[in-house]
């Protein structure tokens, strides 16, 4: 058997569930979704053959962020904050974001559905040249949901909307960030107990993807609410990001 880390991921509950977008959040961030014959045609987006034997194939179609945990590395390393201060202060910097700061996330190039790998990263609006370090990276991660709404509205373009978003990986710890996730997409964000998903997954699929396999352990879930500044940063983000 052949397969790749995020491929793999996919299967980490078992057999995936097409009303289901999953998400796995590392040093990149990537979301598929079952596709069958839709995954002929993925757009600006990328389709994927994930698992195929001599009874069944499974397709799907997939958006790619390149700087996600990455992204983050690489700009509290520039800023002089410790790793350890991160994953103890993050989810408040976020939570308690209001500066007039946006990022064009350009870490390891832009992925979909852009496909610009030599665009550069900087920061923007009327707050960037003297915001604090922690304003900044509150920036950084919220770059990082902008990028995967801009992905997810393009899967619901090919697919119509899904009935949930799953989430793993470690950057999937950051609560106001997954908030911010459900606020925009309109639908609930559940987060796996268990964020390693691609051991999880290599093992199903090792087992022959059983249909007793066990589903997702769900740690929490994040209702949509309504965010009028965060889509009002959504949009303007938007307008900086480059035309393909």
């Amino acid at each position: 058997m052949v397969t790749g880390d995020q491929s793999a991921a996919l299967f980490a509950f078992g057999a995936p569930d097409p009303d289901t977008v999953y998400a796995n959040l590392g040093t990149g961030a990537f979301m598929q979704r079952c596709a069958g014959g839709a995954a002929l045609d993925p757009g600006r987006l990328l389709a994927s053959v994930v698992y195929q034997d001599g009874e069944r194939s499974v397709e799907v179609i997939e958006g790619t962020v390149n700087g996600a945990g990455s992204a983050i590395n690489a700009l509290a390393a520039e800023l002089n904050i410790t790793e350890q201060r991160f994953k103890a202060e993050s989810a408040t910097w976020l939570k308690q974001f209001s500066a007039d700061v946006l990022f064009v996330n350009a870490i390891s190039g832009i992925g979909s559905p852009w496909w610009l790998a030599a665009a550069e990263s900087h920061f923007a609006g009327a707050d960037a040249a003297t915001a604090a370090p922690e304003a900044k990276l509150a920036a950084v991660m919220e770059s990082i949901v902008f990028l995967l709404i801009a992905n997810l509205t393009a899967l619901n373009d090919k697919l119509g909307a899904p009935r949930r978003l799953l989430i793993t990986g470690g950057l999937g710890t950051v609560d106001p960030l997954l908030q911010r996730l459900a606020n925009l997409a309109r639908l609930p964000v559940e987060r796996a107990a268990s964020q390693e998903a691609t051991a999880r997954g290599l093992a199903c699929l090792l087992a022959g993807i059983p249909a007793d396999w066990p589903g997702a352990d769900i740690g929490r879930i994040f209702i949509p609410a309504e965010d009028p500044a965060l889509q009002a940063r959504y949009r303007k983000w938007l307008q900086l990001m480059p035309s393909w």
